[in-house]
């Protein structure tokens, strides 16, 4: 979803303000084309004797069955289009504070471009390549590196002060529900001899 987002964005940059980026435009591509040939034309996969191509056939042929379900398919795509939504009204935000005037083609343009690349997160909460990203997106769209970093950082200080504060609430509230669950016991075989 987001790299279709992200070439319509491309568009729309292009027309509106003239501005174009090969790279990103492959970065798009690399994710549009395989991904969306894989939801449109996935074909069922035979299993091997080696175990772990076995793991890769089985995640494809799970597509399969997912892919045959209309209403998860739907349910999926509105769930990405939300979280797609909220990031841009949240990016949007975030540089209205810093008193950058980002549009909504720009904003969409910036998180689709984030998305994107969480699929190459090195490292555990994308620390530091998000942020290069960000820096990089915004480059393309004119944002000086000081401001979109400015931004990344901010983004990134609130995103630690909501899991520092609400990570161990829900944590207290998952793990005290877990024991007031009773375990349930296992039947017990009867031996027939």
């Amino acid at each position: 979803m987001a790299s279709f987002t992200g070439l319509i964005s491309l568009i729309f940059l292009y027309t509106q303000y003239n501005i174009f980026n090969p790279i990103v435009l492959a970065i798009f591509l690399a994710f549009f084309i395989p991904l969306s040939t894989i939801v449109l034309f996935s074909p069922e996969f035979p299993k091997t004797k080696n175990n772990f191509i076995n793991n890769i056939v089985r995640i494809l042929n799970g597509w399969n069955l997912i892919r045959k379900n209309r209403k998860t398919v739907f349910l999926i795509s509105l769930i990405a289009l939300t979280q797609i939504v909220i990031s841009i009204i949240n990016t949007i935000i975030a540089y209205g504070i810093f008193d950058i005037k980002i549009t909504l083609i720009q904003a969409l343009f910036l998180v689709s471009l984030g998305l994107v690349t969480m699929v190459i997160s090195i490292t555990p909460g994308s620390l530091g390549i998000a942020e290069a990203v960000s820096v990089f997106s915004a480059l393309v769209i004119g944002i000086t590196p000081a401001q979109s970093l400015t931004v990344a950082l901010f983004t990134r200080a609130v995103s630690l002060l909501v899991i520092l504060t609400l990570g161990p609430l829900f944590s207290y509230i998952l793990l005290r529900n877990n024991k007031n669950e009773k375990p349930q016991r296992k039947p017990q075989k009867h031996n027939t001899k």
